[in-house]
């Protein structure tokens, strides 16, 4: 602005001059919650009122120019700019700061993901309930919280918009997403708090509750102190007048305080309900036990059986294990097994090139997987109770076979030249052979116990390989079980092969 703008008297020395320009720019600073237009007419009218007492001054004192002593005077007497900020504050239009828009866009953000993950939780349970599998209290409890939580935030976010003159800044953002990352963390450490107290060296499971409750007593401290502090601030605002003198970017209502203070404790409410009140009763709370499981998604199969692969999550004793598992009906039972992704394209194969009657030579592990994924039947599909100590979850098999049955699947690939592995398919009924890359390790015990044989005569159990299993002894390098790897086995083709996997057709 010119001199001349806001007088015509007394002109201003340089020294003055600067001296007026630092305090509209002080003054300037603290209007930027003020919209635009309405900030430039104050800084006119305060520049103006001031110009007219530094020529009332100047004339009083007979001075051509006004000296930086004057300025000084003057300025003194109408405060320092942050005074003069807030008389105007207070009857201006208020409008939210760039860093406020910016903390606003970030709350929409994160509401639209805590929406989203939400509506995800909600689907899945409402997709496990179509499917018949039943709903989880838990999961819909959860989803519902996260869709409260994001029309927590959006409803902050109206607010802000509605009430411009009452801007709600930093307090229920800060607020909101300490409770929601809180919360999130809380949630994890409930499920997880025994993996928690592993990584501390707890093993006292009481100690355990008590570590998980203290953080618990901890987030819900903070939050209630959170809320005690905008309440504090909001009631220290009732008087209109401090209203007023209060500067728009320091400014919270008393409904935004209600508000946040009612969010509060509603979220944590939810919180407690949706881990089951394990706060008021850590002794008796879910805890997971080897076996439990967490379903993740489905895919349909098909076939003649309706088969479907699920991916879980298992809890093995230790830790949760992604696994697959396969589930479709025979005679009206619901049969189920895992499902190890090593064989699918073997069992493609089979499914494609082998009759539908075909009855397949297959350990019990995989039999199950092979029927339903094929449709075609297999020799066994459990282990006998015989054999039950080579089960590495015994908890998991739904089913026993007679003794003699597993005994003579296991004989044929025991089989050590090509009568005797036509017998032996010819006694149980079966055409084509299958093998696994694990049978010729790890279940390779298994088979030969199965078969009754002398283990230590087959396996070197003072030898093993880099995967820590037992290596075949010079007479069982002779079995089909091992001999099959090493090319096509007398009296049999390989019709099918793989890194994983082989198919033998028996001649």
């Amino acid at each position: 602005m010119s001199d001349d703008a806001a007088t015509t008297g007394a002109v201003l020395e340089r020294e003055a001059r600067a001296k007026l320009d630092d305090y509209l720019k002080w003054i300037r600073k603290d209007l930027k919650e003020v919209d635009g237009g309405e900030r430039n007419a104050i800084l006119l009218e305060v520049e103006g009122a001031i110009r007219e007492k530094l020529e009332i001054l100047a004339t009083g004192k007979g001075a051509g120019k006004v000296d930086g002593g004057m300025v000084d005077n003057v300025l003194d007497a109408f405060g320092s700019p942050s005074e003069v900020a807030r008389e105007y504050t207070g009857v201006a239009r208020v409008v939210p700061g760039r860093a406020l828009k910016a903390f606003m866009a970030m709350e929409a953000i994160f509401a639209v993901v805590l929406g989203g993950a939400g509506a995800k939780l909600l689907w899945e349970e409402w997709d496990n309930t179509s499917r018949g599998w039943g709903t989880d209290p838990a999961g819909v409890i959860w989803g519902a919280f996260w869709l409260v939580l994001m029309g927590t935030m959006l409803a902050s976010l109206w607010l802000q918009s509605r009430k411009r003159e009452r801007v709600l800044e930093l307090g229920p953002f800060t607020l909101i997403t300490l409770l929601a990352f809180g919360l999130c963390g809380l949630v994890i450490l409930s499920d997880f708090r025994w993996q928690l107290a592993w990584y501390f060296g707890v093993d006292d499971q009481y100690i355990q509750d008590l570590l998980l409750a203290a953080l618990t007593v901890t987030m819900i401290v903070m939050a209630l102190a959170g809320t005690w502090l905008i309440w504090r601030f909001a009631r220290a605002m009732r008087s209109s007048e401090r209203q007023t003198l209060l500067p728009a970017r320091g400014r919270f209502s008393r409904g935004g305080k209600l508000f946040i203070a009612v969010s509060s404790v509603l979220l944590i409410s939810i919180f407690v309900a949706g881990n089951h009140t394990w706060l008021y009763n850590p002794y008796s709370l879910d805890r997971p036990e080897k076996g439990d499981e967490r379903f993740i998604m489905s895919q349909p199969i098909g076939g003649p059986y309706n088969a479907t692969v699920q991916k879980v999550d298992y809890f093995d004793g230790e830790s949760w294990v992604s696994a697959n598992k396969i589930i479709y009906t025979v005679d009206g039972k619901e049969v189920e097994g895992w499902f190890g992704l090593d064989p699918v394209k073997a069992m493609d194969w089979m499914r494609d090139n082998t009759p539908e009657n075909a009855t397949i030579v297959a350990w019990w592990d995989q039999s199950i997987c092979i029927r339903g994924y094929t449709g075609r039947n297999c020799t066994i599909y459990y282990p006998s109770d015989n054999l039950m100590h080579t089960v590495w979850d015994p908890s998991t098999v739904k089913g026993r076979e007679p003794y003699e049955k597993v005994r003579l699947t296991a004989l044929v690939y025991m089989a050590e030249n090509a009568s005797q592995l036509r017998a032996a398919t010819e006694t149980v009924g079966a055409h084509y052979i299958y093998v696994n890359w694990q049978y010729s390790s790890g279940i390779a015990y298994a088979l030969l116990q199965g078969a009754g044989k002398d283990v230590s005569r087959y396996l070197d159990t003072n030898l093993m390989n880099t995967q820590g299993r037992y290596l075949p002894t010079p007479a069982g390098e002779n079995l089909f079980l091992f001999k099959v790897w090493k090319g096509d086995f007398e009296g049999a083709r390989i019709v099918y092969r793989d890194i994983d996997n082989l198919v033998v057709e028996v001649d």
